[in-house]
């Protein structure tokens, strides 16, 4: 049974929002078999495995912050598939082996997981409804040419997936415009260390590259703080899918 608050999978509060009308549906729908596949949520199992990406995520970065101090880059390594040498930090009377790489698997994880939360939800509108889209193909971003079928059957619901299709919603936009650079073209720009020399101390934060899409665009946004918004955005657009249905 859905609890009435999301957790991740150990139990850690720090970053569960509110996922308060998942349960109240399915008591109202009696857990009905369009939204269980044998006897497991779809669209929580990978909210999980989002939040379980994000959360090492941040536990990667803070080993960096407990370790405060000058960190001196004037050594490299070659890292197998990577064009180029990667910076290997050497904290001042200390040898520090940074796992570079990891920061890239992290993210790019929390990416797929999360854009097939909004994948799985556009499905089970689809079964609840009965709009009889293509299975095959259906995801977040082509349930939009089954509104008008929608529309006539819940109004309010449909005209809240417009206002959060990609096109409308800037932060799912953003989140699309990162999942597809790292799945079709290739990788997103991560910069965790930069120059030879760098303190570190606890506003120091990983780094990813503002625009994607943008060979030029400058790696200053804080990747944590956006993945962290992607998260409470997307659970929260769950959340009122299901208070929409279940008003319906």
């Amino acid at each position: 049974m859905p609890e009435s608050q999301y957790r991740d999978n150990r139990g850690e509060k720090d970053l569960a929002p509110k996922f308060d009308n998942q349960k109240l549906l399915f008591d109202k729908l009696q857990e009905k078999d369009s939204l269980l596949v044998y006897n497991i949520n779809i669209l929580t199992m990978r909210l999980i495995l989002a939040q379980d990406s994000l959360s090492k995520l941040k536990d990667y970065e803070l080993r960096y912050k407990v370790k405060p101090g000058e960190y001196n880059f004037k050594d490299s390594i070659l890292v197998t598939g990577f064009q180029s040498t990667v910076l290997v930090p050497t904290h001042i009377g200390e040898q520090v082996v940074p796992e570079t790489i990891r920061a890239h698997e992290y993210f790019y994880g929390f990416l797929m997981h999360l854009v097939s939360v909004l994948d799985r939800l556009s499905h089970e509108i689809n079964a609840l409804y009965k709009l009889e889209a293509n299975t095959n193909n259906l995801d977040w971003r082509n349930l939009k040419t089954h509104l008008n079928k929608l529309k006539l059957l819940n109004k309010n619901l449909a005209s809240f997936l417009e206002e959060n299709s990609r096109s409308k919603n800037p932060h799912l936009d953003a989140l699309f415009n990162y999942r597809d650079v790292s799945e079709h073209h290739g990788l997103v720009k991560i910069e965790e260390f930069s120059g030879t020399i760098i303190n570190i101390d606890k506003s120091w934060s990983i780094k990813v590259q503002a625009d994607p899409r943008d060979p030029d665009s400058p790696i200053d946004k804080n990747l944590i703080q956006f993945s962290n918004l992607m998260f409470f955005e997307v659970v929260s657009i769950c959340d009122n899918v299901y208070k929409l249905i279940i008003e319906n």
